[in-house]
């Protein structure tokens, strides 16, 4: 199983870290809301679904450029360590107001939609 949780620390970030049926970590814990391209401070509210394929895809709120925005991406779920099948993208298409508390669910065509 994977969970998910916010690190209060500068930059504020998302992570992810899996366990196995024991409850033993397998892997390394891995900052969902940073990659190569860019880096989300104010990072909070992850929400994770999988995928039919076994992917994982998770959401979050962060801001950037002063607002509140909903991101996500899909990682591939073979341990020990999360890949990356998707790069950090913006997800919601209102700019105006703070877009908070995202939720996910999974689609049975390995689409995910985000509320």
């Amino acid at each position: 199983f994977t969970v998910g949780w916010t690190d209060e620390s500068d930059p504020q970030h998302v992570y992810l870290y899996s366990y196995d049926v024991n409850g033993e970590p397998v892997g390394q814990k891995r900052a969902v809301s940073a990659d190569e391209s860019s880096s989300l401070r104010g990072s909070d509210e992850i929400e994770m679904a999988e995928l039919t394929d076994g992917s994982l895809a998770a959401v979050w709120e962060a801001t950037a450029s002063g607002n509140q925005d909903i991101y996500g991406r899909v990682l591939a779920t073979s341990l020990p360590v999360f890949g990356e099948l998707s790069s950090i993208a913006k997800l919601n298409s209102v700019d105006s107001g703070a877009q908070i508390n995202p939720g996910i669910a999974s689609l049975p065509d390995n689409r995910f939609v985000m509320v």
